[in-house]
């Protein structure tokens, strides 16, 4: 009996639950981390990142010509490229970097992989900021609230740069927390990096840079606000982003289009994520689907607390949030995704309130005071924990189940024959035998229509603005279906896993429809 009391209050001990954080986030990050595998087209966004890595290898150019996104986590991305080209040598993959940037699906897995290290890496940043700014104990809270928020979770199985970009913004915290804390120079440069490097890893991300002059106003040792130091890091902010992305300087023209496609595409929509009074949207979305009305209630709780018990770093824990949802709401698209630099902060609240609200219970019932703080601890946070965690595990959990898309590349493999002519819609099957089928790009002219159900609702939405994409999928549902893949309904998590896919088979008695000119 001892003994596993001792376990339990070694468990409840801070370090012990950001340990549990830690693995139950990584646990998490990597099941179904492989999903689709070997298709390569599961994501809109995927190969944005990916391709421009591959082809970096592959010719040596470092300019990825395209400034969709900025290039830090591309370049991340081409050392891990570089490594699994190493690993599939060794097992016998390929023989070069031809053969292995012909043969991409592991690289998909590996860039996958990569973000979930990332991922899991900003569980620790959670903790080491919430240890520096306000106590171990909200620091281990905020950790673990991180390692099962579904949002984060689902993020991190994708090659896309959100989830990079909240690491770095978070990492910036902690390099500003030094500098609050007394910081000297290399404190000052280190903070001045990893701002420039979040910037550098998305754009949204650029507004995590007023840490950087916060800081160094909270910062005691400091003599007068403008000085060497804050020049310094202001400086290093600049430098890190040029550093991270370079051809930012060096192919200025097409990076300034890159950048102003990107602000344009924010401004004027995007079909099926787009809406207005986006940043009610996002409240009410964080406060529903992304933490649940517990997890709500006690980061509210931790911003009062901070406000009524106020020290000054902590600022840095509420003005990039409070200035990133401003900025991200002003615009007309609407992605949940663009929450992740700040979910890492929203996470810190949490567990701030979580310690401030079983402190105010053990002050406000003294009979309480002398239970121990594990035994109340435990049970409430298992509490809050479990909707969102819950979620977490069961939506992670279908990823490891085969895909619908790949059930429905095996039909085709299997039932049509070689020469049929089919229109495949965009992230729906891919990687079939080369050679065999004939891939239509007339959206009216095929003998097998392969989509799902995900598409074919934006499809129907755009009448007005892609009328040919409109009339394909009209056109295709006055066909017979001759296979329907049932997949799950479409959530905000995982919204490009295992949708509903159905293959329509054309009428020979219908006429071919063409497209109105």
């Amino acid at each position: 009996m001892n003994w596993a009391r001792q376990r339990l209050l070694t468990l409840w001990s801070p370090l012990g639950l950001f340990l549990l954080a830690l693995g139950a986030g990584l646990y998490l990050r990597l099941l179904g981390v492989g999903f689709c595998y070997p298709m390569l087209h599961c994501h809109p966004d995927e190969h944005y990142l990916v391709q421009p890595a591959l082809n970096m290898m592959r010719t040596g150019d470092f300019n990825p010509h395209l400034f969709v996104y900025p290039t830090l986590f591309i370049y991340i991305l081409l050392a891990v490229f570089c490594l699994t080209f190493l690993y599939g040598i060794s097992a016998g993959l390929w023989g070069n970097v031809g053969g292995a940037v012909g043969k991409p699906a592991p690289f998909h897995v590996a860039g996958r992989v990569a973000t979930a290290a990332l991922g899991t890496a900003s569980i620790a940043a959670v903790y080491v900021a919430g240890k520096r700014l306000v106590d171990r104990e909200s620091g281990a809270v905020a950790a673990v609230v991180l390692a099962l928020m579904p949002l984060h979770v689902a993020a991190s199985h994708f090659v896309t740069t959100d989830v990079p970009a909240g690491f770095f913004c978070v990492a910036a915290l902690c390099a500003a927390a030094a500098v609050a804390n007394e910081g000297g120079r290399k404190a000052y440069i280190v903070a001045g990096l990893l701002c420039g490097f979040a910037a550098a890893a998305k754009y949204n991300a650029f507004l995590v840079a007023v840490n950087v002059p916060l800081a160094h106003w909270i910062n005691p040792r400091r003599q007068r606000f403008f000085d060497r130091n804050l020049l310094r890091g202001l400086a290093w902010i600049a430098l890190g982003f040029l550093i991270a992305c370079p051809y930012a300087l060096l192919d200025l023209p097409r990076f300034m289009d890159g950048v102003a496609n990107e602000i344009s595409h924010y401004r004027h929509g995007h079909i099926g994520h787009q809406g207005e009074l986006n940043r009610l949207f996002y409240l009410l979305f964080l406060t529903g689907r992304g933490f649940g009305p517990i997890l709500t209630a006690l980061g509210v709780f931790g911003v009062i607390t901070m406000i009524r018990r106020f020290r000054r770093r902590y600022l840095l824990l509420l003005a990039f949030p409070a200035l990133y949802m401003l900025f991200v709401g002003a615009y007309k698209v609407r992605f949940v995704r663009n929450l992740m630099p700040v979910l890492p902060y929203f996470a810190l609240w949490i567990g701030v309130g979580a310690v401030a609200a079983l402190r105010e219970i053990r002050e406000t019932w003294p009979r309480l005071a002398r239970v121990r703080s594990w035994k109340l601890a435990l049970p409430a946070l298992a509490l809050a924990l479990a909707l969102p965690g819950g979620v977490a595990f069961t939506e992670t959990a279908r990823l490891s189940e085969k895909d619908t898309r790949l059930q429905a590349h095996e039909w085709i493999e299997h039932n049509l024959p070689r020469g049929t002519t089919l229109l495949l819609q965009s992230w729906s099957v891919d990687s079939l035998t080369f050679g065999k089928y004939r891939i239509s790009r007339d959206s009216f002219a095929w003998d097998y229509y392969v989509g799902t159900d995900r598409l074919t609702r934006k499809y129907f939405n755009m009448q007005t603005w892609k009328p040919i994409k409109y009339r394909e999928v009209k056109e295709a549902f006055q066909h017979r279906p001759v296979a329907v893949f049932e997949g799950c309904r479409e959530n905000p998590f995982y919204y490009t896993a295992n949708p509903t896919v159905f293959i329509f088979e054309r009428d020979p008695r219908r006429p071919r429809v063409r497209p109105l000119r």
